[in-house]
Order: structure tokens, then C-alpha cells, then sequence
């Protein structure tokens, strides 16, 4: 038998099983306050997405009933032309209401007159309301704005800014239903509605009594010119052209027969300096009136644009002569320490001062000047001092280093640099190489320097390994110095890219086309703007606006912002913005959008040229072997920057 105590028990325990199961006040309230969090979540979720799909819905909705009306009316006024003459004697007499409700005028029998328009009573009143009593012909432009704004409510396309869009719209129907009108007064050819609309016939029978018919012609023709420009500013090279009369076959006075060059005596020439002659004057000018035809110079890009041969032969013996003149005016490049070791200061400055003279006639070319070194500032590279002393401690501590390691050293060479000093050691020959590579902090933490070291062993070619150590006083190099440089100007690469110098003070150049996609890295202060700002200013001092287009998107608002006076010229933006410089995240990804739109027709225009890039493609346009007429245009180099 069981005691009390086990009956107690036994009572006891579905209660305090049940307590213990049961959860605690508290949880039973987090729980539910996050669940109730979540189903309000879940339902603002599904509010907005509900929102949006009906938003979406009655756009289309709209969109389509605008695009079927627009469509209903164009096919009146196509019926029109056809059978509006038979219709003209009901429709004239109709009012607007009669019109609404189908009614015919009083006195007009409906089952003897019946409407021949295939879109009947409203289609027929519409059409002749377009056709004649608005502004004829030009009203199918307002027609043609009303499908893209049917199109763009049903969210097909996105292209083009509405408002750009509904004004060239309303001047190209106003301009259209004028020179119909005229057109229809020159012709004399009798018809049931006006070409031009009412308004057509009225503003023309308002001009003529003024200004007359060459008045009138000149208005259209000038308006029309304005109206393609300012449509499509890639025209305006072409108007230049046809204005000019670029595309007349002018004779070549340089042709002679067989016989006049027979009789003419070939007298020596005493100095080919003086005078230039006919035939070299000629030369230049076909060469300008070739580039004409092109719009601008699309010739070799580089600070003085378009150098000659002569020209170039010359500006390097100038530089040649330049170099000489210093390297006997200056100290020696080359100088011995103790021990018999060579140091090698590199002298790179000649050459540049020596190439930064450019003739400012050479510069311009087709209305537009290449930009001046001058406005770069100058570095004076006189007061920054090489410490001998430096080089000599840095020298014996590498020695001492390594000599407490175990390894002997010879010192060979010194190459001092602007920013970076290179030990030339030769190693023991029992002294592993790969021995050195691991000993970088050592050395680094023994010279104490602030940017680390870089070994190089074995050097290329030489038989010894290499140490470059940053110098404690770096020299500051010069933009301007790089820009006219002699190997940045006679470079014969696409897009060159002067970064700064190398460690024997050589301009150090790269092509950025055979780089399309260039990943700056680096932690702040380490020169990544620095490297940016410099890129586009080689870009700039290097090609012409015709040659190259900037894209430039810089979400801190700081540093790009100084380029936007140059937006006119060098930048690129969408047709419904207003600055150039993109500092909006959001506005970003359509500008990489329509980039990716731009590449496409570039690629199907390469394809059609059958080139496989730019640059030889644009040889062949400016050959005159792709024409215009067949839908080339010269295609300039387009950089994508962000930062």
C-alpha cells in the first residue's frame, strides 16, 4: 500500500510538471512582441509590394488606353487622305457635340449620306480637325510624342527625356505645318484640306506680304539648321561642313604634265629655312581642309597636336642640343665613394625642360587649344638636396646587418632616385639567394625606414641583388615635368598615363587601353586620388575633345568637382541631367547602363567596319574609307572614372 507521502506525491506532480512545462511570463511576452513585430513587417512589406504592382498596373493600364486612341487617330487621318474629300461636305457642318453624339447635321438624310472614314463619326471629325483645322501634316509629330509617352507609361522604354522630347515635338510641328504651307503655295496643287493646317496657311499668309518668299525660305532653312543642332549635337560638324562647303572637289593645283616638269630646271636651294614654297604651303592646306571634312583634327594626339615630321626631327634636335649643353654645364652624373663604389644620380630634368618648349601655332588646330604646361606648377628641383652622408650610413648599416647574419656583401653601385635609393651588393657566392629575399624587416628595422624596403635579388642581367630603401627626404616630382616630357609627347601609345619616375629618374608611362579595367587600391593618405588627378591630367594634356569623352563619378563631392568646367568639352553625362560631375549613388547605375547600351552599338559599328578595335577603326574614318552616309561617326575613347 502506498504511503501519504507517496499520495502527496502523486498529486503533486502533474501540477509542478505542468509548471515546469509551462513558460514564464516574461518569454510569453518577448515572444510575442517579436512575433507581432514580425507580422507588421511582413504585412508594410506586402503593403508596398501591392502598392507598387498597382501603381505599375494602372500605368499600363493608361499607357495602353493612350497608346490604342493614338493609334485609332492615325489611322482616321490615313483614311483621311483617302476618302476626306467625300466626307468634307458632313464633317464641316458637324459641331462638336453632334460630333460626341453621332448626330448627324439637320436636313442630312443618314441612309442616303453615310461616313466613308473606316473609323466613322468620331475618326472622320478628328482627323479633319488635325488635318485642316489645326496644323495638317505637323500634327503627326505631336501624335508621334503621345505613342513614346504611351510607351514610357507602360514602362517599354526609358530612353530620352520626356520634356526634351514634347519641345522638339511642338517646333518640329509648328516648323513642319510652315514649310507644308509653303510647299503647297509653291506647288499651286488644289486640295480638300490645307497641308499645313490653318495655322500653316495663316502664319504663311502673314510672312509673305512681310519678308517675301526668300524671307520665308530663309526662316525655314535657319530654324530647320537650329532646330537638327540643338536635337543632335553631332550634326553641328556635319553643318559646319555643308555651310563651309567641305564637300566640294576642289582641283589639285599641284598637278603638272610630264612636259612642264621636263622643262623645269631644278635650282639648288641655299637655304631650305627662308622661304617656305607653294607646294609645302599647299601641302598644309589640304591638310586642313582634310581635317575639316573631319569636323576637327583627328590626327596623332600630344601636347602640340598634329607634329609634323619636320616638326618632330627638329623638337628632338633641340632637345639633343639642350642635353648636351647641360651635361657640360652640370655636375657629373657619375661620382665615387669610398671604397671604389659607383653612385649614379639620375638626371632626367634636361630633357624634360628641353622638350617643354612647344610653338603655341602648332597648338591650335580646328578651334580648340591644347592646354599650356604653364598652368601646371613648378617644382624646383635645385633645392632639394641628395644627403651623401645619408647614403653612406645607410650603406654600412645594410653591411653591418648582414655581416652579423653571416653573409658578406661587396658594394658594387648606388642609384639614387627621387623617392627610392638602390644598393647594388654583390653576394658570397656561398650564400644562398633565397637566404636574402626572407631578411626584408631585418634590414628595414636596422636603417630605420619608415616606408619598408624592397629586395630585388638577383638583379636582372647584372649578377648582384638589389635593396631599395625609401630616401628620408623624398623629391617631389613635378606634373609638369612628365607633360613635357619629350617620351610623353613623341609616345606613340593610345592613351599614355605619366604616373611619375622611375628609380633612374625616367618618365614612367603606361597605356591605359590596354588596361580597360584599372583597380586603384590603398589606404587613406597613400596617393589614390593623387594617382586618379594625374591620370586624367595626362588624359587631358593628350587628346583633344573630339578623341576623348570622361565619365566621372564621385560620390564624396570632393574630388572631381574641379573638372566641371570642362564639362562642355571633355565630359559626358545623360540627356536629363544637369551637372557632369555624378555625385547621387542612385543616378550611378543608369549612367552604367547606358554605357553598356553606348558599347553595344560600338560593337556592332566595329563589327560592321570588320576591325576588332578603336584604334583601327578610326584609322579607316579618317581615311574617308567609312562614310557618314552609311551611319559610321568617329568614335572617341570613353573613360569610366569613379572614386
Amino acid at each position: 500500500m502506498a504511503t501519504s507521502k507517496d499520495k502527496s506525491t502523486k498529486k503533486r506532480s502533474p501540477k509542478s510538471r505542468k509548471r515546469t512545462n509551462a513558460p514564464s511570463r516574461k518569454d510569453t511576452t518577448s515572444s510575442r512582441s517579436v512575433g507581432s513585430r514580425m507580422r507588421s513587417w511582413t504585412q508594410d512589406l506586402k503593403n508596398n509590394v501591392v502598392n507598387k504592382r498597382y501603381g505599375e498596373l494602372i500605368s499600363f493600364i493608361l499607357g495602353l488606353i493612350l497608346l490604342a486612341f493614338i493609334i485609332y487617330i492615325l489611322v482616321a487621318c490615313g483614311s483621311y487622305l483617302v476618302v476626306g474629300a467625300r466626307d468634307q461636305s458632313i464633317v464641316t457642318e458637324l459641331t462638336p457635340w453632334e460630333a460626341l453624339t453621332q448626330t448627324l447635321p439637320e436636313g442630312i438624310d443618314s441612309s442616303v449620306v453615310e461616313i466613308q472614314n473606316i473609323t466613322r463619326v468620331h475618326g472622320a471629325y478628328l482627323a479633319h480637325w488635325l488635318m485642316d483645322g489645326f496644323l495638317g501634316f505637323g500634327s503627326w509629330f505631336l501624335l508621334f510624342f503621345g505613342i513614346i509617352c504611351a510607351l514610357r507609361m507602360m514602362r517599354i522604354t526609358k530612353r530620352g527625356s520626356l520634356i526634351k522630347l514634347c519641345v522638339y515635338a511642338i517646333l518640329l510641328s509648328l516648323w513642319t505645318a510652315l514649310a507644308i504651307s509653303a510647299l503647297q503655295n509653291i506647288l499651286g496643287l488644289p486640295t480638300f484640306f490645307r497641308w499645313g493646317g490653318a495655322y500653316g496657311a495663316l502664319w504663311l499668309g502673314k510672312m509673305l506680304p512681310a519678308i517675301g518668299w526668300l524671307g520665308v525660305s530663309l526662316t525655314l532653312l535657319v530654324t530647320i539648321i537650329i532646330l537638327i543642332v540643338v536635337i543632335r549635337y553631332e550634326y553641328l560638324q556635319w553643318m559646319r561642313r555643308a555651310i563651309g562647303l567641305g564637300w566640294v572637289k576642289r582641283p589639285s593645283r599641284r598637278r603638272t604634265t610630264e612636259a612642264e616638269r621636263d622643262d623645269t630646271t631644278l635650282e639648288p636651294v641655299e637655304d631650305a629655312g627662308d622661304e617656305p614654297n607653294d607646294e609645302t604651303e599647299y601641302d598644309a592646306l589640304e591638310d586642313e581642309e582634310e581635317d575639316e571634312k573631319l569636323g576637327t583634327s583627328l590626327s596623332e594626339p600630344s601636347v602640340a597636336p598634329s607634329q609634323t615630321e619636320p616638326l618632330r626631327s627638329s623638337r628632338v634636335a633641340t632637345s639633343r642640343s639642350s642635353q648636351e649643353s647641360r651635361a657640360t654645364s652640370s655636375t657629373p652624373a657619375e661620382e665615387n665613394l669610398e671604397g671604389g663604389v659607383t653612385v649614379t644620380v639620375a638626371q632626367g630634368d634636361a630633357d624634360s625642360q628641353a622638350a617643354a618648349v612647344i610653338p603655341q601655332s602648332d597648338s591650335r588646330r580646328g578651334g580648340y587649344q591644347m592646354p599650356s604646361p604653364d598652368l601646371l606648377a613648378d617644382v624646383d628641383q635645385s633645392s632639394q638636396t641628395i644627403d651623401r652622408a645619408e647614403i653612406k650610413e645607410i650603406e654600412q648599416l645594410i653591411i653591418e646587418k648582414l655581416s652579423d647574419l653571416g653573409i658578406g656583401l661587396e658594394p658594387v653601385e648606388v642609384t639614387i632616385g627621387p623617392t627610392v635609393t638602390l644598393y647594388e651588393f654583390k653576394l658570397d657566392p656561398k650564400v644562398k639567394v633565397n637566404r636574402i629575399r626572407s631578411l626584408e624587416d631585418d634590414i628595414a628595422m636596422k636603417v630605420e625606414s619608415i616606408g619598408g624596403i624592397r629586395i630585388i635579388a638577383p638583379m636582372p642581367g647584372r649578377g648582384t641583388i638589389g635593396i631599395e630603401v625609401p630616401n628620408r627626404n623624398p623629391r617631389t616630382v613635378g606634373m609638369k615635368a612628365l607633360i613635357t616630357s619629350q617620351k610623353f609627347i613623341t609616345t606613340d601609345q593610345k592613351l599614355p598615363i605619366a604616373i611619375g619616375r622611375t628609380i633612374t629618374n625616367d618618365v614612367y608611362l603606361f597605356d591605359l587601353s590596354k588596361m580597360p579595367h584599372l583597380l586603384i587600391a590603398g589606404a587613406t593618405g597613400q596617393g589614390k586620388s593623387v594617382g586618379l588627378n594625374a591620370l586624367i591630367t595626362s588624359l587631358l594634356y593628350n587628346k583633344r575633345p573630339e578623341e576623348l569623352k570622361l565619365i566621372l563619378i564621385d560620390p564624396k563631392m570632393l574630388e572631381f568637382s574641379i573638372y566641371e568646367s570642362i564639362g562642355r568639352h571633355f565630359l559626358t553625362k545623360l540627356e536629363d541631367e544637369e551637372k557632369y560631375i555624378i555625385t547621387d549613388t542612385n543616378k550611378a547605375l543608369p549612367v552604367l547602363e547606358s554605357l553598356c547600351v553606348d558599347m553595344d552599338g560600338r560593337y556592332e559599328l566595329l563589327a560592321r567596319a570588320k576591325v576588332r578595335n578603336i584604334a583601327e577603326y578610326n584609322k579607316l574614318f579618317r581615311q574617308g574609307h567609312l562614310r557618314e552616309e552609311d551611319g559610321f561617326v568617329f568614335l572617341p575613347y570613353l573613360v569610366l572614372i569613379v572614386d
